[in-house]
């Protein structure tokens, strides 16, 4: 889960941010594509913090077995990235087994160190599982929205896990509960639309932004609708999947 981090001070840039040395990060494919080298050379950095261990989920899109190593193309729907493992040569029994459930188009999670490798951002794996829920990758989805808002607004409000207003339950027109948030005027588009996506079933691609206007549209026009998906997007309660267009609900 998240855990706060904590600062080593030993081997820092100081130019770069804290350093998060016994914790691992959750992090997207895409920020990982994204995160780059610290002043010295010797990290990389990711708003602000200099990465250590991070932890990515996604789906094995392609895997090669080498001599001394796998690679790996790993995909999250927010970018592909090139991974690696180390084999051991003396490795028990048990782990070879384990490696059989690695195949093309499997969920893991994998956890390890960002390195530069041919100029791309390589994940050196010290961990791989398969997923057994893929509620997991939901989760893990939460505590990267949870870790970017504390490096880049500061430690969470307390009752409010998105670092926003929390969400209630209300009725719209219609008598259905939808969410709101306390404390503020929201559009009734912008409720209707909460509801509708957090009652669809889970998709780890998401929901087509088309079929959020099409589900809509007998109230509100493409106009309405796209500035509610905009609000909820911004306000972190929606994120984006595969692409700009297709996103999932993450707030309780």
């Amino acid at each position: 889960g998240f855990m706060m981090p904590s600062r080593d001070s030993e081997n820092v840039d100081r130019n770069a941010g804290p350093v998060y040395k016994q914790h691992i990060t959750p992090v997207t494919i895409k920020q990982l594509n994204e995160a780059e080298r610290s002043n010295s050379g010797d990290n990389f950095v990711l708003n602000g913090a200099q990465l250590s261990t991070v932890t990515v989920v996604g789906v094995i899109q392609k895997m090669e077995t080498l001599s001394t190593n796998i690679e790996f193309v790993v995909n999250d729907f927010t970018g592909s990235l090139s991974m690696k493992f180390w084999l051991d040569g003396d490795e028990k029994p048990y782990k070879v087994t384990e490696r059989l459930a690695w195949k093309t188009g499997t969920f893991i999670r994998a956890h390890g160190s960002i390195q530069s490798i041919s100029g791309i951002n390589t994940l050196i794996a010290v961990g791989i599982r398969p997923l057994e829920d893929f509620n997991e990758l939901t989760f893990h989805r939460l505590e990267v929205i949870q870790t970017y808002l504390h490096h880049t607004r500061g430690v969470l409000n307390k009752g409010s896990g998105m670092g926003t207003a929390p969400m209630t339950t209300s009725g719209d027109d219609n008598g259905q509960a939808v969410g709101v948030y306390n404390g503020d005027s929201i559009p009734p588009a912008v409720t209707q639309l909460a509801n509708y996506v957090k009652n669809v079933p889970g998709n780890p691609q998401g929901i087509p932004r088309q079929d959020m206007i099409q589900a809509l549209s007998t109230k509100f026009s493409d106009v309405q609708v796209n500035a509610a998906i905009d609000y909820l997007h911004r306000e972190g309660h929606l994120y984006s999947t595969i692409d700009e267009d297709h996103f999932s609900y993450c707030a309780a």
